[in-house]
């Protein structure tokens, strides 16, 4: 039995329970991600430079969701028309250049967390609003142009059961040389950047937590008790959910092609991707915007059917320092 016969349009059951699920992914996404960016918009105690880089990350949420997951609930549906190839084009920059965007405001914010730890007495000077919207803006430009070189570079061809592959890329299956060597030059490096940098940021802040132990021997903290761990948790949970995803439906991908495959191979490989095009999306505003207690008190001002008391506000990065030396994390 064939993929197709099992997840395609030859099984109604199995296409009805994937469109259900995108689906429901895309209304979550979109509701979430709109209402990060409402709360930050009508609360002023939100309109903060870490916020803003959770609207943006919210934005490409939001985009991604709301206008490239329809197009693979389309192809599951109906099929993927080979006349449309020049469209998929267009998807496949405007995926990928997403994708990229998105990459790219993991490594802000996880600079965010490292300036907000090491260094907290010029956190505020370092860390700016005009800064934070001159890096977005950068960063939007730089992974588009990126975007558009490595699918103008990627060849061209009839692609077949591009409802499979996460990023529409054109050349896919028909020109693969030239579609790996776009991404190899072009993306594979800033991926490689991003990957070391945001390590490099989190062994700083892990080795901080250390240190943070040490200077309260009296409290016997655990290393996850610590106020630089705790601010890392939200960041470290996204960013994997992020890549585990990816990972898990590039490797599934890769051996369901392999010959001789097994149905159940098959049958992990479009659960990996249904996992890729839904989890991040929904996580990135509940777990590191909403879960947050100042979302969570201006939700609680902003709509009136959630019955949570109003906490007593304290600004961001600017609370009192405890005995350490080190301020308090908003978490």
């Amino acid at each position: 039995m064939s993929d197709s016969q099992i997840f395609g349009t030859e099984n109604p059951v199995a296409r009805g329970f994937q469109i259900a699920y995108l689906v429901t992914t895309v209304a979550l996404s979109v509701v979430c991600g709109l209402l990060v960016i409402v709360l930050v918009w009508k609360k002023e105690y939100l309109q903060k430079p870490c916020h803003y880089l959770r609207c943006n990350l919210a934005v490409d949420d939001i985009l991604f969701t709301g206008l490239c997951v329809p197009n693979v609930i389309h192809n599951i549906s109906h099929g993927y028309n080979p006349a449309s190839f020049t469209l998929c084009r267009v998807e496949g920059a405007f995926t990928l250049g997403l994708l990229l965007s998105k990459t790219c405001t993991y490594l802000l914010m996880a600079m965010d967390v490292y300036f907000f730890i090491i260094h907290p007495l010029h956190y505020n000077d370092k860390v700016t609003t005009p800064r934070v919207a001159w890096a977005i803006a950068a960063a939007r430009t730089l992974t588009f142009v990126v975007a558009l070189t490595s699918v103008a570079v990627g060849g061209s061809g009839n692609t077949q059961d591009v409802s499979d592959v996460l990023v529409c890329l054109p050349g896919m299956n028909s020109s693969p040389k030239n579609t790996v060597l776009a991404i190899l030059i072009v993306v594979v490096p800033i991926a490689v950047f991003v990957v070391l940098a945001v390590g490099a940021l989190y062994y700083r802040v892990l080795k901080e937590a250390r240190e943070q132990q040490h200077r309260d021997e009296d409290r016997h903290l655990q290393l996850h008790e610590t106020q630089a761990f705790r601010a890392l948790a939200p960041h470290f949970t996204v960013v994997l959910v992020f890549v585990g995803t990816a990972i898990l439906s590039f490797i599934f991908a890769r051996a369901a092609q392999t010959e001789g495959a097994s149905i159940y191979l098959s049958v992990a490989r479009r659960v990996a991707m249904l996992l890729n095009l839904s989890l991040s999306y929904i996580t990135d505003s509940v777990v590191y915007s909403l879960k947050k207690a100042d979302f969570r008190r201006a939700m609680g001002e902003v709509l009136p059917f959630i019955n949570e008391q109003a906490q007593p506000q304290v600004p961001h990065h600017t609370v009192p320092k405890e005995d350490n030396g080190l301020p308090e994390v908003d978490v």
